[in-house]
């Protein structure tokens, strides 16, 4: 760590004390599965959002969603990172693990709770939307 007009630089966030590294894994896996959900439910709810706003225009559309959808992740990232850096989609993780700055162990076990995340993600919008047509 070095310091840059009296602000350490070079380690992680702290909100409340929390970091990632002194969470349990417990923790940080049910933090990966609830974000990739909350991502997806964003992503399709914003899709979702945007036909229902702008029915004739696409370009309006894809406008909507895509500010809608950058919001959300903006969010999850800010809420997750202290917990478990919010790695939400693999190719983070596998960056991290590249750079150096995780152990070979953790990219496996952190991508675990991506794979069912989806379809509960998925299916919560979606149900939604068909009670409102």
């Amino acid at each position: 760590m070095r310091e840059e007009r009296g602000v350490k630089v070079g380690r992680q966030p702290e909100v409340a004390g929390a970091t990632m590294d002194n969470q349990p894994l417990k923790t940080r896996l049910l933090a990966e599965f609830i974000g990739t959900a909350m991502l997806l439910i964003a992503v399709v709810g914003s899709g979702i959002m945007a036909e229902t706003l702008s029915p004739n225009d696409t370009g309006l559309q894809l406008l909507e969603a895509a500010f809608a959808a950058g919001f959300a992740l903006m969010a999850i990232i800010l809420t997750l990172q202290p917990i478990s850096g919010a790695h939400i989609n693999p190719a983070v993780t596998l960056a991290e693990r590249f750079m150096g700055g995780m152990s070979t162990a953790k990219p496996p076990a952190t991508s675990l709770p991506r794979c069912p995340a989806p379809w509960s993600g998925r299916s919560s919008p979606t149900s939604c939307s068909s009670s409102l047509r």
